[in-house]
């Protein structure tokens, strides 16, 4: 019994695991909007929120191609994508561009959890 209960653990585990969404924030150095949010990432509950996400910062001049495929047309750019099942790719579903005050990032992480 005990044996089954193990594998129905590790089975669920591993598609929550799986199933986890995709936070990409697409930012610049020279981007006034980003600085200013900068800040909001230091928050206790942005932190937490951010943790339920595979979370990527993603620098715009660095990763030029990357910021290409992805459709970018400047920082800061927020996208939330979810894994392709049998693939390794992500499908986007929610896109923020521009400043977010720090309710408003708050907000938006809740909101796509």
């Amino acid at each position: 019994m005990k044996t089954i209960f193990l594998f129905i653990v590790l089975i669920l585990t591993a598609q929550s695991v799986q199933a986890k969404d995709t936070l990409l924030y697409f930012t610049a150095s020279w981007c006034g909007p980003c600085q200013q949010m900068k800040p909001h990432f230091n928050d206790l509950e942005v932190k937490g929120l951010i943790s339920e996400y595979k979370y990527h910062e993603v620098d715009y001049n660095d990763k030029r191609e990357y910021a290409k495929r992805w459709k970018i047309s400047g920082p800061p750019t927020f996208i939330i994508a979810s894994p392709v099942e049998g693939k390794k790719t992500l499908r986007e579903h929610t896109r923020y561009v521009g400043y977010m005050s720090l309710k408003a990032l708050k907000k938006f992480l809740k909101t796509e959890q």
